[in-house]
């Protein structure tokens, strides 16, 4: 959520949040996570051929320095956890 808030523009804590790290390529990044939520938002799509996802596909944006869709990533973690239900 840090992209979606633009929090690596926020002065310090930006700053250390991409210490260490390619700051350009962060903010880079954010600003493609916000035009896609942007658009999720105006449009009910989020656009660059991300489609909808569905229990069979399991299609998911990964962004990154080149952001692409996923089928199913950590598929064998996401089947570990299928049996665990979260109940009080």
């Amino acid at each position: 959520l840090f992209a979606v808030f633009d929090v690596y523009r926020n002065g310090g804590f930006g700053r250390l949040l991409t210490a260490g790290a390619d700051r350009r390529t962060a903010l880079q990044v954010s600003k493609h996570v916000q035009r896609r939520w942007g658009a999720f938002g105006r449009t009910g799509e989020p656009g660059d051929g991300w489609p909808a996802y569905t229990a069979q596909e399991r299609a998911v944006m990964v962004f990154d320095r080149r952001s692409r869709l996923e089928y199913d990533p950590a598929q064998e973690r996401r089947k570990a956890w299928a049996g665990f239900t979260l109940a009080r």
